[in-house]
């Protein structure tokens, strides 16, 4: 038989474990917030399913973090890749295997990244869209130094393409000028 001081470590121990369980369960992971949640350019496609299923993405990410603000940010990093534009067509205007090999050689020093970024509520339930930007870094030629640009997606064109699963316009631009 057990003493009542037993009984009461026995006892806290469990409504220890069942307050850590509970709140476990009551936080949702903001990452799959975002991923099954939708935007008004397509209400019905998830988001998940969006980003992911992106024909010109390589590589893709999905981390989460507290901003400068102490804002909980879900953030989808997609590596373009150049490669996946060979064939594509926008406006009538076909980028030949050929153009993308050719460009690809010409840019092989940029890295274009496309970056969504959501903001979660502080309850874990909603979300809003924060920014959507393409990252480029490249080696400056003459000095060998490294260069970063920004492309503000303000319109979200750049995410009305990837929900579309058109190639993305500046992506494709550049390649068929790279290419031509």
């Amino acid at each position: 038989m057990m003493s009542s001081k037993e009984m009461s470590w026995i006892s806290l121990v469990i409504l220890l474990g069942v307050l850590l369980l509970g709140g476990c369960a009551s936080s949702p992971d903001p990452e799959d917030v975002v991923k099954n949640g939708s935007l008004e350019i397509n209400p019905a496609v998830k988001i998940g399913e969006a980003l992911g299923n992106y024909p010109y993405f390589g590589e893709k990410t999905w981390v989460h973090y507290r901003d400068a603000q102490e804002r909980l940010i879900v953030e989808f990093k997609g590596i373009i890749d150049l490669y996946k534009f060979r064939g594509c067509e926008r406006d009538g205007v076909l980028l030949t295997p050929e153009m993308v090999y050719r460009a690809a050689r010409r840019m092989r020093d940029v890295n274009l990244t496309y970056i969504a970024r959501f903001v979660v509520s502080e309850d874990g339930k909603k979300f809003s869209l924060k920014s959507s930007s393409i990252n480029m870094d490249s080696l400056k030629k003459e000095t060998g130094k490294k260069q970063f640009q920004k492309i503000f997606d303000e319109d979200y064109l750049i995410l009305q393409n990837i929900y579309a699963n058109q190639p993305e316009p500046s992506t494709w631009e550049m390649l068929y000028s790279a290419g031509g």
